[in-house]
């Protein structure tokens, strides 16, 4: 597995929302008021890019259908009554100044 660079850290600011290709995946690097998380660039309800979507304080609301999901947790309320799971957060590391994720 490798290290992949996102973006630097000093550019990532609360309402940040950028997709990266990584790997052959694309990936979500997304920051709320809780700071930045790493997910999979796929809304687990129906598979829309979330990078389309809205950060409102510490949610990330899907464009497509309006699910929000919680950026502290990746829970959807929503998600458990109609059968999908929250979002998958990858591991983020510091590497000289960058936000970082190993696939």
């Amino acid at each position: 597995m490798a290290l992949h660079r996102l973006a630097q850290r000093d550019a990532v600011e609360p309402g940040y929302l950028k997709a990266f290709s990584v790997a052959g995946q694309s990936i979500l690097l997304v920051c709320g008021e809780s700071g930045p998380v790493a997910t999979y660039n796929s809304c687990p309800h129906a598979g829309s890019p979330l990078h389309e979507g809205r950060i409102t304080g510490n949610r990330l609301r899907c464009s497509r259908h309006g699910y929000i999901f919680d950026l502290k947790t990746g829970t959807c309320a929503r998600g458990p009554r109609e059968g999908f799971g929250g979002l998958t957060f990858l591991e983020i590391t510091i590497v000289d100044g960058y936000l970082a994720v190993e696939l």
